[in-house]
């Protein structure tokens, strides 16, 4: 990659000096102002004017400037991934996933890559859904397999394959006033639980701070009995009749509906669930195996709830190549 055009306006830049900047860039300073000169004329626009015997940029110049930088930026990570693919003979793919998940949706896709790429080393690095984002932007685990609230954003690459809502699940001891609706989920109203108690998902949960609006926006804070990021505790706590709770939508055909009854509130605690992949990651065919196979796994296992977003389709709309 030669970057030389961006090292010598970014040199420009910091010294607001001709001299100065081709005396740091071991040029002569006619070679510098002349290739400024054809730079501004490639460009169209002056990229620094001068003011008190400084250059500085003009907003065309602050453009190329931060363009410079992140081309710089793009340029070590992509060599230092490459020098660490040539280093590594055994490469290593670290996956982020709660202990369900990982049980459920890897096992299959992990027993293909070994079959494709038998020198792969895959690590399981299992947590709650706010540990996993916290470890793929410090870059210690590859990718993610998690939800979080529908109108969050997250800086990563996602394929998302379904989005679910949390039901409240209730014990059948409780009463509720339901209300009509279109499905076979009533519908219920959360301020009439002002007094009951709950068992919430763990702090360490991504979307805990979300559920907690829907109380706030009811004039409440409910009574928290019991914290947990593993939904078969939660199942079992709501039928012993221990309190109330929500689990997503596709998790309640495991409830027992002679113990506990399924509810949704008026306006829905909406999910999105899917691979988040760190946008720096060197992907490698291993890389792009494990997505292909992630995602075609998740289509056929998610049938009635799989809702793919842009990212999603687009890997399934490219036929894989053989690798």
């Amino acid at each position: 990659m030669n970057s030389r055009p961006y090292e010598y306006i970014l040199a420009i830049a910091e010294c607001q000096n001709l001299t100065e900047a081709a005396r740091q860039l071991h040029i002569s300073q006619p070679a510098l102002s002349k290739f400024l000169a054809m730079q501004e004329e490639e460009a169209g626009t002056p990229l620094f004017i001068s003011y008190h015997r400084k250059l500085i940029p003009t907003p065309a110049g602050q453009i190329y400037i931060r363009s410079a930088k992140e081309f710089l930026r793009v340029k070590n990570i992509t060599y230092r991934q490459i020098q660490n693919y040539i280093e590594n003979s055994t490469r290593q793919l670290t996956v982020g996933a709660s202990g369900y998940s990982g049980s459920i949706q890897i096992s299959p896709v992990i027993a293909d890559m070994f079959e494709q790429f038998p020198n792969i080393s895959i690590r399981i690095q299992e947590g709650a859904s706010g540990t996993l984002l916290r470890l793929l932007s410090d870059g210690k685990i590859d990718f993610a397999i998690l939800a979080f609230p529908a109108e969050q954003d997250i800086p990563f690459t996602f394929y998302q394959f379904y989005e679910m809502e949390l039901c409240m699940v209730v014990p059948v001891s409780f009463k509720a006033s339901l209300f009509s609706t279109n499905d076979d989920t009533p519908l219920v109203d959360l301020a009439e639980f002002q007094h009951t108690p709950f068992i919430l998902p763990d702090s360490d949960i991504s979307y805990q701070p979300y559920l907690l609006t829907f109380f706030a926006e009811v004039g409440f804070s409910p009574i928290v009995i019991y914290t947990s990021s593993n939904p078969f505790v939660v199942k079992t706590l709501v039928e012993k009749g221990q309190g109330v709770s929500f689990l997503p939508d596709h998790f309640i055909s495991q409830l027992d509906w002679e113990k506990c009854s399924v509810f949704r509130l008026r306006k829905p605690p909406l999910l999105r669930a899917g691979l988040a992949v760190r946008k720096d990651l060197y992907v490698a065919d291993e890389e792009t195996y494990f997505i292909n196979r992630f995602l075609e796994h998740e289509q056929k296992h998610y049938v009635q709830h799989f809702y793919p977003n842009e990212e999603t389709m687009k890997i399934l709309n490219t036929r894989m190549t053989d690798i």
